[in-house]
C-alpha cells in the first residue's frame, strides 16, 4: 500500500471544506477531521524526508556500539586487554572517531544526500 501525497490528502481537506462555502456555517467535526487529516498527512509526508525512524536505529545502535566500547576499555578485555595504557586509549579513540564517521555516513546515505558513487553504508567492524 502506497503513502497518499500530501497534494492529495489537501486536496480532500480542501473539498470538504469547499462543500460548505456557499453556507456561512461550518460544522465543528467537518473542520476537525480536516485539521487533522492535514496534521496526518504533514506527519507522513516529514517522515518520507527525513526517515525518522531509520535514523533512529542507527543513532541508537551507535549509542549501544560506542557504550560497549567504553566497557571494553574500562575493564581492559577483548581487544584492550594486553595493551598498555597510552595504546589501549588510543585504540579505543580511534574506535570512537570510526564510529562516529560511519553513523555520518549512514545518515547521510539515509537522508539521500550521498553521492551516487558513495559504497553502501559501512559497517562497523569489532
Amino acid at each position: 500500500m502506497s503513502q497518499p501525497e500530501l497534494g492529495e490528502i489537501q486536496l480532500l481537506a480542501l473539498r470538504d471544506l469547499g462543500n460548505n462555502r456557499w453556507r456561512m456555517s461550518f460544522h465543528v467535526s467537518t473542520v476537525a477531521s480536516s485539521l487533522i487529516g492535514l496534521a496526518v498527512a504533514l506527519i507522513i509526508a516529514l517522515d518520507g524526508v527525513f526517515h525518522f525512524k531509520e535514523q533512529w536505529q542507527n543513532y541508537r545502535g551507535t549509542e549501544q556500539y560506542l557504550l560497549s566500547q567504553r566497557f571494553r576499555f574500562e575493564n581492559r578485555v577483548d581487544e584492550y586487554q594486553s595493551l598498555s595504557d597510552e595504546d589501549a586509549f588510543k585504540l579505543f579513540v580511534s574506535k570512537v572517531e570510526r564510529a562516529i564517521l560511519d553513523e555520518n555516513n549512514v545518515t547521510l546515505h539515509i537522508l539521500g544526500r550521498a553521492e551516487a558513487t558513495s559504497p553502501s553504508p559501512v559497517k562497523r567492524s569489532e
